[in-house]
């Protein structure tokens, strides 16, 4: 997003919210195009703050759109192959690096410190916003930008995988998956493919070990785009080990708390536990490291049976029985 874009507040009617709401559980996908007669003034990088009413008449946040362009109702369907679901004069669509996912978020206590360019703001009476104020859409003041990022969380900034988009759960998959073309092992020689393809399926075979004890003592295990595994308020990481336990150990650390700042809004998530799960020991200095220094649980795989220091076994006894 450039600097130099402006941000806008656009006002949805409650019944537009919760279509929004509900296409986002029907398809998991991220807000992708907004329509509005006033869309015609926005120019790529400005953004725009989507607001509706609150089921207590106060205000909601929803989420915002970075305008990469904007198209009239002629030209929509011509040049972005996109047919549009409601009718508008004009539709802007959002940088697809920087598309989000619309979640509801009460921000009525800030409404009153809103400012919008040229000075004026919102008035609340008794908790309660009239609608009419928002008619149409405004400019806001860089003060109010900050209070609209700190109430959606610095989550409204995502950026590509190992960045900040936010997080897609979906189910562990029951098969390994397949080495992608991108893959950092090069597929010659013959031996490193054949050292990929072991990781992958040692990788797999912990990662279901997991999930299947989770799901026989009837918990919720699941992945995102980011960590291993999801499971009982934790976040999974798995590492295989050849010969090199301490490049492992340390892409672990790295990629655990990085998850645990991607996952910190995602329920259950908030204050997720770390755990390294490993299919060899690694050094009991290192593991010690890890427990005490990093606060992260380590988990080794022995046959077919998981073994940890106490607290992690007395925590998560499901994985351990």
């Amino acid at each position: 997003m450039s600097a130099q874009g402006r941000n806008f507040l656009q006002y949805w009617k409650p019944k537009e919210a919760k279509k929004a709401l509900a296409r986002r559980a029907d398809t998991d996908e991220p807000l992708r195009v907004i329509g509005g007669s006033q869309l015609r003034k926005m120019r790529p990088g400005d953004v725009v703050w989507i607001v509706t009413q609150g089921s207590s008449g106060g205000l909601d946040l929803c989420g915002r759109l970075v305008v990469d362009g904007v198209f009239s109702h002629t030209d929509v369907e011509k040049r972005n192959h996109y047919s549009p679901e409601y009718d508008a004069d004009f539709y802007a669509f959002s940088r697809d690096d920087l598309a989000e996912y619309v979640e509801r978020t009460d921000i009525t206590t800030l409404a009153p410190a809103l400012k919008f360019i040229p000075k004026a703001s919102l008035t609340i009476r008794s908790g309660r916003i009239s609608p009419q104020q928002l008619q149409s859409i405004r400019q806001l003041d860089g003060a109010s930008v900050g209070l609209l990022r700190d109430a959606r969380g610095t989550q409204a900034i995502p950026i590509s995988r190992g960045g900040l988009e936010v997080p897609k759960v979906r189910d562990i998959s029951k098969t390994p998956p397949k080495r992608g073309e991108d893959s950092d092992m090069p597929a010659d020689p013959e031996v490193r493919l054949q050292a990929l393809d072991r990781r992958n399926k040692a990788h797999h075979r912990i990662l279901r070990a997991i999930a299947d004890r989770a799901e026989a003592s009837g918990l919720e295990c699941n992945c995102s785009q980011y960590a291993d595994a999801l499971c009982d308020g934790g976040i999974f990481e798995v590492k295989t080990i050849e010969d090199d336990p301490e490049p492992q150990v340390r892409a672990a650390v790295g990629q655990l708390y990085h998850y645990l700042f991607i996952h910190r809004n995602l329920k259950g998530f908030e204050n997720a536990d770390l755990y390294a799960v490993f299919d060899r020991p690694i050094s009991s200095s290192l593991a010690t490291f890890l427990r005490r220094r990093a606060r992260i649980g380590v988990i080794t795989l022995v046959g077919n049976r998981f073994v940890s220091d106490q607290t992690t076994m007395s925590r998560l006894r499901w994985l351990f029985q």
